[in-house]
């Protein structure tokens, strides 16, 4: 059972089906990707859904009587949710933080995912441009450059490919 929150139709008794099925059927699981994209200071208004962040927090705070129902959520900047979200206890107990990975990190992994085949130069191009990038920016980027190599009809991909999607997907 799984709700879409891009939905226009989603409201909050949608959401009160999920926990309610997912509490009958626990042990499970409830994910939320990008929680900060819906509830985050910046999405004032630009909420889609009809689901309240109030009543997600009612949710989220009867679950302390459903033993078995564990609520994950992804957020890429935390920093940005409301803080009734991530501060009340019960709601969510961990807050992990992905850290996006070090200079030597992304240049072992690019290095990595093109076969050590790009120039010493071009892969600390890359490096440097790709500063603040997560691990999926830069599986993003590589794919990006994929995709012009057939585009292209080629078998490898070049150095300029990799910076230009690099470059795209820094501008989104």
């Amino acid at each position: 059972f799984s709700l879409d929150f891009s939905s226009e139709w989603l409201h909050n008794d949608a959401l009160t089906a999920l926990f309610e099925a997912a509490s009958h059927a626990a042990p499970s699981l409830i994910i939320f990707e990008d929680l900060d994209r819906i509830y985050g200071k910046e999405s004032e208004g630009e909420n889609k859904t009809r689901i309240t962040l109030q009543h997600l927090l009612n949710c989220l705070d009867g679950l302390g009587s459903r033993d078995g129902t564990i609520v994950v959520a992804t957020a890429n900047n935390p920093e940005n949710l409301d803080p009734a979200i991530l501060r009340r206890p019960g709601r969510f107990d961990r807050v992990v933080p992905f850290l996006a990975p070090s200079p030597g990190l992304r240049r072992d992994y690019l290095a990595k995912v093109t076969g050590g085949r790009l120039h010493k130069a071009a892969l600390e191009a890359a490096v440097a441009m790709s500063d603040g990038f997560s691990f999926a920016h830069l599986r993003e980027s590589y794919i990006l450059a994929g995709q012009i190599v057939f585009q292209r009809s080629d078998e490898e991909i070049r150095a300029e490919d990799l910076l230009e999607c690099v470059r795209r997907v820094r501008n989104g």
